[in-house]
């Protein structure tokens, strides 16, 4: 009987929150709210503004063998599109 009588007191308790009491309760303290926001937002753009960037490079070389191609010659006017292909063979 002391456990229905325990249970009845837990569910008559949360049956008793209103909503609105709470609701008013934190409401009336919007501006440390509103002021906590717009404090947060200008010390992360101060944060950015002053930080240095750090970016990540990689970079990859391709270093082609001039003897394969007919590149070290000195080309003459008549030669053209010719003078730039690489060699075959």
């Amino acid at each position: 009987m002391k456990e229905t009588d325990f249970n009845e007191a837990q569910e008559s308790k949360e049956e008793n929150i209103d909503v609105k009491e709470l609701l008013f309760k934190y409401l009336i303290h919007w501006p440390w709210f509103v002021g906590a926001v717009v404090a947060c937002l200008i010390a992360a753009w101060v944060y950015l503004y002053t930080s240095t960037p750090v970016y990540n490079i990689s970079a990859t070389v391709l270093i082609k063998d001039d003897k394969n191609c007919l590149l070290y010659k000195t080309p003459s006017p008549r030669e053209g599109i010719l003078y730039r292909m690489p060699a075959v063979g």
